[in-house]
């Protein structure tokens, strides 16, 4: 390498040394002169908190004076306030209390005025009243009267007009019947002719069989004598078809089940009918408003129990056979009639007394029923048992035997049938 190059680096180098030599020294100067700056600035600082503090210590002393020179005054201020506003507010109190018991004895004069006014008004008003009612009493008692006289004339028209339809009625169902009755009694008279000529050829046969062979025909004339007395077959109403002699009457049929149960009730129905009729008779319409009230009750319970055992027949004569419908005919009859009659006469009562009668229902509508679990001791399901039985209302309930609500019930010895009646009874009014 050249020396020239060497020298260079060289002064380089110390050039270097001499420029980081005088930096560091002029740092020692800049880090002293800062740091006695800082020193000096320090103390000023300390030298000013001091004097701030001095300062604030003087001026809350000062404070503290004032506060207390202040909350003195104040004070006294304020208790001379309160005082004078505190004899302000009895005075006003008192006032107050005056002027209220003077307004109550102003208010307490007027309100006994308007209550002598008020009396006097209501007296009066009761008065015009009670006169008003007396005449609208007079006048409804007057209209009643007029309307029940046009009603029982009507009633008695349509009586007339319903007996006839009914005899014209049963007229015709008399005849169509006995037309039937005839009919079928020549039939049977044929069928037992037939019968009995078959019975007397089986019985030459046999005899014949038995017999020696030189008599065969012996038996064929007790056959034809026999024939003609056993041809006829007994008419159920008495009566003999034209076409055959008479047999001896047969014995009167028993009455099936359902239509005894019928029976027995319209007994006991017009047992009771008749008490009320002999009890409340044409005088009823004089008697007090409470037992004429009562006697309705009677009389529609008992009124809807007829049309019940009137719509129970129908039903029970549809639900018989050809030949016991025909067999029973007479004793349906009797019945239907005995029912009618009954509610015609209760319709009577009815208008008489002064309740309103209803129209006779049909036997195809829907029977009224009563609910049955208002009786101690029936449930939904006894209830059920006793409609399947027939038994809907309180008056058929009050009508039945014992034994007839303890065949319904199944035979429930738990059952307290003489209980049900007796509520029965009380329900529906009966006595």
């Amino acid at each position: 390498m050249p020396p020239t190059t060497s020298l260079t680096h060289i002064e380089r180098a110390e050039a270097i040394e001499r420029l980081r030599q005088e930096t560091h020294e002029q740092l020692a100067r800049l880090r002293a002169e800062r740091l006695a700056s800082a020193t000096r600035n320090r103390e000023q600082l300390s030298q000013q908190l001091d004097n701030m503090r001095h300062d604030v210590a003087t001026m809350l002393v000062e404070l503290e004076t004032n506060r207390q020179t202040v909350s003195e005054a104040a004070r006294q201020d304020r208790a001379e306030t309160y005082n004078i506003m505190r004899h302000q507010v009895a005075a006003l109190l008192s006032d107050l209390e005056i002027g209220r018991q003077m307004v109550q004895v102003t208010q307490r004069d007027e309100l006994n005025h308007y209550m002598d006014m008020l009396r006097t008004n209501v007296g009066t008003l009761l008065h015009t009243m009670h006169s008003a009612h007396e005449q609208m009493a007079e006048a409804g008692r007057a209209e009643r009267a007029e309307a029940i006289a046009a009603l029982r004339a009507d009633v008695a028209q349509l009586l007339e007009q319903a007996s006839a339809n009914r005899q014209d009625l049963h007229a015709a169902q008399r005849e169509e019947l006995a037309a039937a009755m005839n009919k079928l009694h020549q039939d049977v008279a044929r069928l037992m002719q037939h019968f009995e000529v078959e019975r007397a050829l089986r019985h030459d046969r046999t005899a014949a069989h038995a017999a020696p062979a030189a008599q065969p025909a012996a038996p064929a004339a007790p056959a034809a004598k026999a024939a003609p007395a056993a041809a006829a077959a007994p008419r159920r109403n008495g009566s003999q078809p034209k076409a055959a002699p008479a047999l001896p009457p047969a014995p009167k049929p028993s009455l099936p089940a359902s239509l005894q149960r019928i029976t027995n009730q319209m007994d006991e129905l017009r047992q009771t009918v008749a008490s009320l009729l002999q009890e409340h008779g044409p005088t009823a319409a004089s008697q007090p408003l409470a037992q004429q009230a009562v006697a309705v009750a009677r009389f529609e319970a008992l009124r809807q129990h007829a049309l019940i055992l009137l719509g129970e027949t129908d039903t029970a004569s549809r639900t018989l056979s050809v030949e016991e419908r025909m067999e029973h005919a007479a004793t349906l009859e009797r019945m239907q009639t005995t029912l009618a009659t009954m509610v015609t006469d209760m319709d009577l009562a009815l208008s008489m007394i002064g309740g309103e009668s209803q129209p006779m229902a049909d036997s195809n509508a829907p029977a009224p029923t009563d609910d049955l679990t208002q009786l101690r001791g029936i449930g939904d399901n006894m209830q059920q048992r006793l409609n399947q039985a027939g038994i809907y209302t309180f008056v058929q309930v009050a009508m039945s035997t014992p034994e007839e609500l303890r065949k319904a019930a199944g035979n429930n010895r738990q059952a307290r049938v003489s209980d049900w009646i007796k509520q029965a009874r009380e329900l529906a009014g009966l006595p």
